[in-house]
């Protein structure tokens, strides 16, 4: 389930984003920080896979996630 929504989420808000015109310095480290620490969680999930750093990735990177969708709220309301 989460290799499907969330990415498709991701890919949804970035586009639009962009669309809007919001695509300053700010929402490309957001999106390349949630990609960087996406990449980490799956090397973490296949090389390692311990269960408290892994949900410490995943928490990362769903707060990048989290904030991305709220410039997105706030560019496509105001």
């Amino acid at each position: 389930m989460q290799l499907m929504a969330r990415p498709t989420l991701f890919y949804a808000v970035v586009v639009i984003l962009t669309l809007v015109g919001q695509s300053d310095a700010v929402n490309a480290q957001l999106a390349w920080a949630h990609v960087g620490i996406k990449i980490v969680h799956s090397l973490w999930h296949v090389l390692v896979n311990t269960i408290p750093v892994r949900f410490g990735l995943f928490v990362l990177s769903t707060l990048r996630l989290f904030a991305l969708s709220l410039q997105l709220v706030m560019a496509t309301l105001l």
